[in-house]
């Protein structure tokens, strides 16, 4: 007999239907009506990144989809010079209020799929928890914007939710990838070893280390505290020669 599949599967032509991007930033905007969503601790995988940071020495930062800077005043307060981006102002009002006493932390509005960030402008790039809520199209221009926005031998630091996370079984999917939050608004795009590989090689990215990493992580939408499973990865911008 076959076993009676409990998880909800979306017909192909419901991929139409994924929230347009307009709409997507719409519902981080509202989110970050609700105050700190994640706290003001940074998160675990802010110490990973701070040990390569101090590795390289970078003299800028940027940190992208930063939200109200938790990571991003982290590493402020490590003594690095650091600029938090987030398409949502609601997050960065917040920011500019809860770590006004970091002076050499900087916080700026952009949409890292249409940045008007400078090239080769950053010696480092930090993204965490934000790549994956781009499409598979997305996030190719957020990778190639950020590749851009580097300085050569620029660092790249960011992690990719792997489907080992809590936050796979919930939602609807739309395939073996992609799933749609609760309430339709927001996709969550998750992945494996070879598939973050593949990407970043294909941008033309240098890994210098992927592992997948564990953290205990509170999301205020669900009231609950989740096992996240992401796949962790440090890369560089190549010299050209």
């Amino acid at each position: 007999m076959f076993k009676t599949s409990t998880e909800k599967i979306l017909p192909v032509d419901m991929i139409l239907k994924i929230p347009k991007i307009k709409t997507r930033n719409e519902y981080w905007n509202k989110r970050f009506l609700q105050g700190v969503i994640y706290g003001k601790k940074s998160s675990m995988l802010a110490s990973f990144v701070l040990k390569y940071l101090k590795k390289f020495k970078p003299q800028k930062i940027l940190v992208v989809g930063g939200g109200y800077g938790r990571n991003a005043a982290f590493f402020a307060k490590n003594g690095f010079f650091v600029i938090n981006a987030d398409i949502s102002a609601n997050a960065l009002n917040l920011g500019k209020k809860i770590f006004c006493n970091l002076s050499n932390l900087i916080f700026l509005k952009d949409d890292i799929l249409k940045s008007k960030i400078k090239r080769h402008s950053f010696d480092s790039v930090v993204c965490l928890y934000s790549m994956s809520l781009f499409s598979d199209n997305e996030i190719k221009t957020a990778l190639n914007t950020i590749k851009k926005i580097l300085k050569p031998d620029g660092l790249f630091i960011c992690n990719f939710l792997s489907k080992k996370d809590d936050e796979y079984k919930l939602g609807t999917k739309i395939n073996e990838n992609i799933l749609l939050s609760d309430d339709k608004k927001q996709l969550v795009n998750f992945y494996d070893r070879k598939r973050v590989a593949n990407l970043l090689k294909l941008i033309g990215f240098k890994i210098l280390k992927i592992n997948e990493v564990s953290e205990k992580r509170f999301i205020n939408i669900f009231h609950k505290e989740f096992n996240s499973n992401s796949w962790f990865v440090v890369s560089q911008k190549p010299i050209r020669k």
